[in-house]
Formats: C-alpha cells, sequence, structure tokens
C-alpha cells in the first residue's frame, strides 16, 4: 500500500555536482549567443531519469551522466574562459571519458530538454576548448 508519495533519493545527483564543482562562485555574463542554452540548461529539475535509463551510469562510480552535464552545460557557458579550469578538468574526468553516447537520455527528459544538444556543447567547450570564446 501507497503511505505517501514516492520520495526520491537525490543525494548521489547533489554528490556529483559537488565533486565537479558545478557551481557559481562570484557574478557571471551571459551573452546573447548563449542565453538559450543556458536557459534551456537551467530548466532541469534533477529528476533523476536520464539515470535510469543510462546504461553506463552507477551510482557511486565514476560517470555522472546527463544530470551532471546538463546543469555543467549551463555553468559553462557562463564562466569566464580563466575560471572554468577545475570544472573543465572535472567534467573530462566525470562525464566526457565515461559517456558511451547511447543518448537513451536523450528522449526521457520529462521537460524536453535536449540533452544530446548540451552533451555536443559542453564537450566542445570542455574538451575541444571551442566555441565559447
Amino acid at each position: 500500500p501507497v503511505v505517501r508519495d514516492l520520495i526520491v533519493d537525490r543525494s548521489v545527483m547533489r554528490e556529483n555536482l559537488i565533486a565537479i564543482h558545478n557551481w557559481l562562485e562570484s557574478e557571471a555574463s551571459q551573452s546573447e549567443k548563449n542565453i538559450d542554452l543556458a536557459y534551456d540548461a537551467s530548466r532541469c529539475i534533477q529528476c533523476g531519469c536520464c539515470l535510469d535509463v543510462c546504461p553506463i551510469f552507477t551510482a557511486g562510480e565514476s560517470f555522472f551522466g546527463a544530470a551532471a552535464f546538463v546543469p555543467a552545460s549551463r555553468i559553462l557557458s557562463q564562466l569566464p574562459k580563466g575560471k572554468k579550469y577545475d570544472l573543465v578538468n572535472e567534467y573530462g574526468k566525470h562525464i566526457y571519458s565515461g559517456c558511451g553516447k547511447s543518448l537513451s537520455c536523450h528522449n526521457i527528459c520529462p521537460v524536453g530538454i535536449d540533452v544530446e544538444h548540451k552533451l555536443s556543447n559542453s564537450n566542445a567547450v570542455a574538451v575541444w576548448k571551442r566555441f565559447f570564446k
């Protein structure tokens, strides 16, 4: 029997975001070029549906999944070039090198975030170090 509404333990997602330093420490500016990307990424509700369908994600392992790279794409678009170093290093270690690009997360998002687009943009910034110059 249902005693009360489903309660989801999102502590793994929180710990992963802390591990990659996914926050702004000071004011950042948003250029007109990147405003749509940042807005779309900010719609992530951290529900974890993307992690449920990911064939690679396992809680406590080194790959953090779309629940980490979608918010990271927003922060990467706002940080000045010199301030991206920590996030870029953690992104490479916990997202880029682990993602198998199956994109099973792409169609599951309940708010309709274009996860594939966020992944390619984040990879461009963090790995190929271009796009948001």
